[in-house]
């Protein structure tokens, strides 16, 4: 008899579980989302420090420097389009740097290219910490019995972080 006590008392205990579990992903994903933000904003400050390196051989190229404002001003809110307006603007310089090749060669540019490769390389990291916790928290919320509880039934999937059109495509170097 009293082990149908018990019952009630497992199913609220699963129930509490369950329900931390499921916010302690959701708040894993906000978190590893914020941490590609955080990437994006110390690839935005290299570009930055970057342009004006380049700007001391290129000062007429005007279409650049004007689009590496803009990204000042720019609502970091959709950061989808902050991260392919980046890309472009990574493209451009790039453009910008083979018309001089002295550039490259300017200690000030070595090394702020090197961190660059460095701050792309922890924006990757990043977005696949973001994908795989997005991964976690989606499979969480579709696994039966958790998906009957009336919070984890209505929650929604989140999205994977996916590149653009640009990032997919073969970057054309000409040296």
């Amino acid at each position: 008899m009293y082990y149908l006590l018990l019952i009630p008392v497992f199913i609220i205990i699963y129930i509490i579980i369950s329900f931390n579990g499921f916010k302690s992903r959701y708040i894993k994903t906000d978190e590893s989302y914020s941490g590609i933000d955080v990437a994006l904003s110390k690839r935005y400050n290299l570009i930055t420090n970057l342009v004006e390196t380049v700007k001391g051989y290129a000062k007429h190229e005007k279409d650049t420097l004007e689009l590496v404002t803009n990204l000042r001003t720019m609502n970091k809110d959709n950061l989808e389009e902050y991260n392919e307006t980046l890309d472009k603007s990574m493209n451009q310089i790039i453009m910008l740097v083979e018309s001089y090749p002295e550039i490259k060669a300017d200690t000030n540019f070595l090394h702020l290219q090197k961190s660059l490769n460095d701050v792309e390389e922890h924006l990757q990291a990043a977005r696949r910490l973001h994908n795989r916790n997005v991964a976690d928290y989606n499979t969480y919320i579709q696994m039966s019995p958790r998906n009957l509880i009336p919070t984890i039934k209505e929650a929604k999937t989140k999205p994977y972080f996916e590149a653009n059109k640009e990032e997919r495509d073969n970057v054309q170097i000409t040296l």
